[in-house]
């Protein structure tokens, strides 16, 4: 009987991980100081995810009221956490257009673009102001410093870069890196996939 315990025991099946899926959209509606930046937060206290297996951005941007918004001039990141827990972060934008050999980059006054490392292209290489992209993820190459060639290889910071353990807070920082445009964030959202142990299952979306 005892060795029969002990079989039992090590085939004993692990916890099913279930999957789940977290929607959240924070409507800002805020200016972008010319040559400054602003930041929103979203929190989410309880998901119910333990690891982070997916996310998407939705990302919402438009000219301010007796501006025009100039997406070339635009720098975006996304993080999760805080610097004491270990933050990650991804780049969504980074001076889209803008190169060595063109200072101003893509002249889009507006932006609703979903963004989605799943995406065939690349932010930078966007040829509209809808759709669905991959983000710009140029986490090295420096938005206030010497203009350079676009490279995927420099491609370091996708979404991906956000995979991982749980972390309840989650910054969007839009700055804006060039004087004479102002931008308007009006709204981002996360999308969010990750696994929970099976005390979780049945919470397919929160």
């Amino acid at each position: 009987l005892a060795v029969g315990l002990l079989i039992l025991g090590l085939v004993a099946p692990r916890p099913v991980e279930a999957q789940i899926h977290v929607t959240r959209t924070n409507s800002v509606n805020q200016n972008i100081p010319d040559q400054g930046q602003y930041v929103s937060t979203i929190a989410i206290a309880d998901a119910g995810i333990a690891v982070i297996q997916d996310v998407n951005i939705g990302l919402n941007l438009s000219s301010a009221s007796g501006s025009t918004m100039r997406l070339g001039q635009l720098y975006s990141t996304v993080t999760v956490g805080t610097a004491s827990e270990g933050s990650r972060t991804a780049v969504l934008l980074n001076r889209e257009g803008v190169s060595n050999s063109n200072a101003f980059g893509s002249s889009l006054s507006s932006l609703h673009v979903t963004l989605d490392d799943s995406a065939a292209t690349n932010i930078y290489n966007l040829s509209g102001s809808t759709g669905t992209y991959a983000a710009d993820g140029r986490l090295g190459v420096n938005p206030y410093g010497t203009r350079v060639a676009y490279s995927s290889g420099d491609i370091t910071a996708g979404l991906s870069a956000l995979n991982g353990d749980w972390r309840n807070t989650w910054s969007l920082l839009v700055a804006d890196v060039q004087k004479g445009n102002t931008a308007r964030l009006d709204s981002w959202s996360l999308d969010i996939t990750g696994t929970a142990a099976s005390s979780e299952i049945g919470r397919a979306h929160v």
